[in-house]
């Protein structure tokens, strides 16, 4: 399904502020966790491969930092992030990844329709 990026992203603030994984984390677990969504969302299907100096790049961290971090937001007991050794997501973005999707799509219909 691609497309151009979305300008913005839905946060819900409720969730984030009260969700269980997000509370174990500390601030700065809490900051890569947050960028690495903003990748996931700008990508062209909500998913990043799962390419260990791809994040070191992102986060513009060191191989050593990222294992720690990883080892939280990907591998740990309370992860957030998902892994299947190819790609990496997070099942709720893509969710609302797909939602804004099919709504810019069907926007783009109608404005080729009302256009056209």
């Amino acid at each position: 399904m691609a497309r151009k990026s979305f300008p913005f992203m839905p946060l819900y603030t409720q969730d984030w502020l009260t969700d269980e994984k997000v509370l174990t984390y500390t601030l700065e677990e809490q900051g890569a966790y947050m960028r690495i969504l903003m990748h996931l969302w700008q990508s062209h299907d909500a998913t990043l491969p799962d390419n260990n100096k791809l994040f070191e790049k992102i986060l513009g961290i060191s191989s050593s930092k990222w294992k720690k971090l990883r080892s939280v937001l990907i591998d740990g007991q309370f992860a957030a992030l998902h892994s299947d050794g190819e790609i990496v997501c997070q099942f709720r973005l893509q969710e609302e990844w797909r939602k804004a999707a099919v709504s810019d799509i069907f926007t783009h219909y109608n404005e080729e329709d009302r256009d056209g």
